[in-house]
């Protein structure tokens, strides 16, 4: 029948009416809609292609840059030198010419062979395997369902006479059905939108083939070859494990990739690779001053060569084709001889752990597993990672799994066979992390997992996991710079921000770079972990430590905590907190309360007044630092329905959970120790928190449901004065110990060391004049031998000097304990100096010499057995912990110093006996020569009072040098004088604020006895001396071997007065000392004083003018006032010293042998 359709007429058989409108379109119909969709498919696929383009460039462009600044670092030079002495072949610059001349070579090889092995060849070159397979070129689907004269692929290839089944059977991949590009199209696009690999990288590579010459299918133009020109043929890939993908590129193609790129020849006269910071400090600088300041330069370099080189052919097309035939240079490059330059191929692991089945679903469960993929992802691409995530996600324990699993650390990997290093920044973290790895991983600790701090070590040969402590890791990068043990680092807890830590990862940001590019040692692998980090100095700002990184954040599984912020901000927040926490208790559902106070004593204060008021409904438990452990684990206890309270210093922030805790009270305040003065004085100060740390302690409230946090302050207050997180270290303490170490290291300007955050200027020239005044460095602030010793010493430069001096003396064994009871803080818990006098152990002359005894009592007590050692603990007021601690770290001291002294292990023996009282000489000053401008001058009450301070009974009041306008406070229990007590000597001075009369007043640590000699025998830096005196005369000490005299001295800037004072007879005092001092060394060897058997002169009689003034010149001319310096020339320098002025009165007594004395 005839059906009119607007100004159409169409025959339309009636059988087609019943299947409606779709029944009767016109065939031209359908052919346009099919015209148009191929059309927006060709449009949008040109769109991407010159997207991907784009992205080609940009990343070829900082992959040039980046070999150059590797080739850089690798030479010793810098970038602008480098361009103008090396070639760019030698640099790993691809050049246009050998990229045209390897695709003609592979085109000439490809044409001669029939289509069925081009085909074939072209599988087997792009790895492509049955099943799972994946459309990598989008472009592709486009000419594969209409060509630029609109015609199908299917038409077309009907029309030459070629049908899809022999198409299909020849392996075209033009030739596939209608469904089955749809198949393909849909299967891409879903592993395209699931893929952990989208992120963009300087490493992709998806740039599509779009044109291969020598392969089709019979059909198309000819090039002038006369072989086949196919528009597009889909790159088909297996979609393999994702650990293996590096990019959108198989492992195979980006290894093919390297290779072109990084094939030069080598330089036979390069040096070998520096190890040491001081030998690769120039080197650094020259690298970063090429990477910041040469990028236009080097970009510029690049396109001249290019246009140099191959003027006929070089375009930006060119380098598209180019990247195109990487398949086929990965192919030709498998099939070749391994080049000598080349490194072998990385063999990919995996490794299985046999995990219990309990343990194995219990860690499936933690947010970091969900984001494995990613993590792994950013190892393979990228240097740097950085993982952030709130606590409980599990990080700390699954991220080195993720790397074992890997095969980092496996003696078979190619590339990543050192272990595997996670720093964490306390002892008990690292030994408890390594026994919780190791039992997930079903392997014993000390085998594949092991741990190494302070104290002790539990590792093996097998060893590829080791927890460590920062400081312990930071040892092993001063010896070696490029960590040759270890393939990844990781840090953990990097918010923290230790001294430690930024010093860490300011040489672990220079390893990666030299890493970088080394045949002989594969890339260095860092993840900086961190709950909440702030990467200011560090992945941000202007001169960041580590300039490209990856970031992958894990989501922490908490539940909602509602927050309820103060009307108004209270200054008495303990009783703020008390009033809300009755009120918790009294209307809200059952469920525990956490409360945050400042210290030890809100703590005890506010426990008291809630059991008064709550009584036994209630259960009210503390927590801080000093408390028992027996005590602490309290908080993790269940009470049945009687309510948990817990009253806690910041230790709960992030160092335990504790469970059911639905209420959080937050004072927001946290009181800090500042330093001032030098280091000098301490002082503890209550001020606002961070915003980072308030929001630990909200999560508190989080953990198994939801929960509550009220804070005692305003939300203007949060928003305005609470600061965004917890300022570094290296800004609130004292860095004399960052000095000593960075100057031993080879650093000279200390105040230029790229640190995360530069120290204060004024930190810095205090920490110099410390160390000038233990004699560590020199005016010239240039490192000294003493202090080379005292940088390898892993204590503080004082401790350090405490242990040498005591170490002259034999004493070295009980300075280990001092030292170590002075670092750990506090022994005695909640006792007086009155109840101190009274134990057994106390001292008269030195509180430090009290800590020393009851170490070593303690010691004593701990060999016997635990329970005698907890009971002798409670009957002296000692703090237990502190005290094991101490044990442990005089015991490492001891170690240290053995090997560093040479001396065997074995003959130290299991008991330390008591001092003598020689000893006792000998350690007295050893702590002066510790703590030399630490010395307080007693002054009268009524110069107190011109202070600002009213002395009560019982104390008495000093004042130091440095410290003009303190009045310094100590108990008259402390310390016991045989006459009035006129100096002391002191560690530490405290300063304590009232908080009833808002009344500071400054108390010091570890008060000493010191004597006017003394102080100008172990402070003589700090002190001044007139001219000798002729009365007492100067004499020769046989003890010291030295000639000495006596002079009027003063004490510091002060001008503290000593009075007369034995002092050396050196070239240093006022007039001329030097003639003194060998006419009284003449003297004394002439009447036997020096050597017994060489008794010249009668004692008594004077010795003559001529023999005097002889013996003098040749003294002097020598430089010889001792007898040390004596035996040094007799025995070796001169043997015939002194020979011809002594032979006349030799030969009058009948002494006819020459030394004239038995040496």
């Amino acid at each position: 029948m005839t059906l009119e359709i607007g100004d159409e007429t169409i025959q339309v058989d009636e059988t087609l009416l019943g299947e409606g409108v779709h029944g009767i379109l016109p065939a031209k119909r359908k052919k346009k809609k099919r015209d148009e969709s191929a059309a927006k498919l060709r449009k949008k696929n040109r769109r991407l292609d010159k997207k991907r383009q784009k992205q080609l460039d940009a990343a070829n462009k900082k992959r040039e840059q980046r070999l150059l600044m590797e080739a850089a670092a690798k030479s010793n030079l810098s970038t602008e030198s480098l361009q103008l002495l090396r070639p760019s072949s030698e640099l790993g610059i691809r050049k246009q010419s050998r990229r045209n001349r390897l695709k003609r070579e592979l085109a000439r090889s490809r044409a001669n062979l029939p289509p069925e092995s081009r085909d074939a060849r072209l599988m087997v070159e792009r790895e492509v395997e049955p099943g799972n397979v994946e459309l990598e070129n989008d472009q592709s689907q486009s000419d594969e369902v209409s060509t630029d004269g609109g015609g199908s692929a299917r038409d077309r290839s009907s029309k030459d006479g070629t049908s899809s089944d022999k198409a299909s059977a020849d392996g075209s991949a033009g030739d596939l059905d209608d469904k089955a590009e749809d198949d393909v199209h849909n299967k891409y696009h879903e592993l395209h939108d699931s893929s952990p690999f989208k992120v963009d990288s300087e490493h992709r590579d998806s740039t599509p083939v779009e044109r291969e010459e020598g392969m089709g299918d019979g059909t198309g133009e000819r090039n002038k070859n006369g072989t086949d020109v196919v528009e597009s043929v889909p790159i088909i890939r297996t979609t393999r494990t994702r650990a293996r993908r590096t990019g959108w590129m198989s492992v195979s193609s980006a290894r093919a990739l390297l290779n072109i790129t990084q094939d030069h020849p080598k330089d036979e006269q390069a040096q070998a690779p520096p190890t040491t910071v001081a030998e690769v400090l120039a080197i650094l600088e020259a690298g970063e001053n090429g990477a910041d300041g040469g990028e236009e330069q080097i970009s510029s370099s690049f396109d001249g060569e290019e246009s140099a080189d191959d003027n006929s052919e070089a375009s930006s097309s060119e380098i598209h084709e180019t990247e195109e035939t990487i398949q086929d240079a990965n192919a030709m490059s498998s099939s070749a001889p391994e080049s000598g330059n080349r490194s072998p191929r990385p063999t990919k692991l995996v490794v299985q752990p046999n995990r219990p089945e309990a343990l194995a679903a219990k860690r499936l469960e933690l947010p970091v597993c969900e984001k494995e993929d990613e993590i792994m992802a950013a190892v393979n691409e990228e240097d740097v990672i950085v993982v952030t995530g709130g606590t409980g996600t599990g990080k700390t324990t699954q991220v080195p799994q993720f790397l074992y699993e890997a095969g980092f650390g496996d003696p078979k990997s190619t590339d990543y066979k050192g272990v595997v290093a996670v720093t964490q920044p306390r002892r008990v973290a690292a030994m408890s992390c390594a026994s919780r790895v190791s039992e997930e991983l079903g392997v014993d600790l000390g085998d594949a997992v092991g741990y190494q701090v302070r104290h002790k070590a539990k590792t093996s040969e097998k060893t590829r996991i080791k927890f460590v402590t920062d400081g312990v890791l930071l040892r092993e990068a001063q010896d070696d710079l490029l960590l040759r043990r270890y393939s990844a680092v990781i840090v953990d807890e990097a918010h923290e921000r230790s001294i430690n830590t930024d010093l860490l990862l300011t040489l672990l940001s220079r390893t990666v770079m030299l890493r970088r590019g080394r045949e002989e040692l594969p890339r260095l692998k860092v993840v900086v972990m961190s709950a909440t980090l702030d990467g200011e100095g560090i992945f941000d700002g202007p001169a960041p430590l580590f300039k490209e990184h990856r970031h992958v954040e894990i989501e922490a599984k908490q539940f909602p905590v509602t927050m309820h912020f103060a009307r108004k901000t209270v200054d008495d927040y303990v009783a703020e907190a008390f009033k809300k926490l009755c009120k918790i208790h009294r209307r809200l559902p059952q469920g525990g309360a956490l409360v945050f106070m400042t210290g030890k004593d809100e703590v005890q204060l506010l426990c008291s007044q809630l059991e008064e008021e709550l009584g036994d409904a209630v259960v009210i438990l503390p927590l801080y630092a000093m408390l028992a452990e027996k005590q602490q684990k309290k908080v993790f206890r269940d009470f049945g329905e009687r309510r948990k309270i817990v009253v806690a210093t910041n230790v709960a922030e992030t160092s335990i959970t504790i469970p059911d805790i639905t209420y959080v009270v937050d004072c927001g305040r946290v009181k800090q120790k500042i330093s001032q003065g030098r280091g000098l004085l301490s002082t503890f100060r209550v001020g606002w928190t961070s915003k980072a740390s308030s929001t630990q302690r909200a999560g508190r409230a989080g953990r198994t449901q939801p929960g509550h946090c009220y804070r005692l302050y305003s939300s203007a207050v949060f928003q305005n004065d609470f600061p965004d997180t917890t300022p570094p270290e290296v800004s609130r303490v004292p860095i004399d110990s960052l000095v000593i170490r960075l100057l031993s290291m080879g650093v000279t300007e200390v105040a230029e060391f790229p640190l995360p955050t530069r120290p204060p200027a004024d930190a810095l020239r205090y920490a110099l004049e410390v160390l000038r005044t233990l004699g560590a460095v020199d005016k010239e602030n240039a490192v000294t031998s003493l202090g080379e010793t005292l940088g390898s010493i892993p204590i503080a430069p004082r401790y350090g000097r405490l242990l040498l001096v005591a170490a002259e003396g034999g004493c070295w064994r009980y300075a280990a304990r001092m030292a170590a009871a002075l670092s750990v803080g506090e022994l005695f818990m909640n006792a007086s100096p009155v109840e101190l006098r009274k134990l057994p152990f106390w001292n008269e002359k030195s509180d430090i010499l009290t800590q020393l005894h009851a170490v070593c009592a303690a010691e004593h007590e701990m060999r016997c057995d635990d329970d005698s050692f907890a009971s002798f603990c409670r009957e002296y007021h000692l703090h237990a912990r502190n005290v094991r601690e101490s044990i442990s770290i005089a015991q490492q001291v001891e170690r240290i110093y053995t090997e560093y002294a040479d001396i065997p292990g074995d003959s130290l023996g299991d008991k330390l006996k008591p001092p003598q009282t020689a000893d006792y000489d000998t350690l007295l000053g050893a702590i002066l020569s510790a703590f030399p401008d630490n010395i307080a001058r007693r002054v009268s009450r009524t110069e107190s009072e011109e202070m600002g301070v009213k002395v009560s009974r019982g104390m008495l009041p000093f004042k130091t040098p440095l410290l003009d306008d303190k009045c310094i406070l100590l108990s008259t229990a402390s310390l016991k004088s045989e006459g009035e007590l006129e100096y002391v000597c002191f560690s530490e001075l405290i300063e304590t604020t009232s908080e009833v009369t808002d009344e500071s007043k400054v108390r010091m640590k570890g008060a000493t006895i010191a004597t006017r000699q003394t102080i100008a025998s172990r402070c003589a830096g700090l002190c001044s001396f007139g001219a000798p005196l002729l009365s007492p005369e100067p004499f020769y000490d046989q003890r010291s071997d030295s000639v000495k005299c006596y002079v009027k001295g003063t004490y510091g800037r002060a001008a503290f007065p000593l009075g007369i004072v034995q002092h050396g007879l050196t070239d240093d005092l006022p007039g001329d000392p030097a003639r003194q001092r060998y006419e009284v060394f003449c003297k004394a060897l002439l009447q036997g004083k020096v050597f017994r058997g060489l008794k010249l002169v009668a004692r008594g009689k004077q010795v003559p003018l001529s023999l005097l003034h002889a013996v003098c010149v040749s003294l002097k001319a020598e430089k010889v006032s001792s007898k040390h310096s004596m035996i040094e020339m007799w025995t070796g320098r001169n043997p015939a010293f002194l020979q011809q002025e002594l032979t006349p009165i030799l030969n009058s007594i009948g002494q006819m042998t020459w030394p004239p004395v038995k040496i």
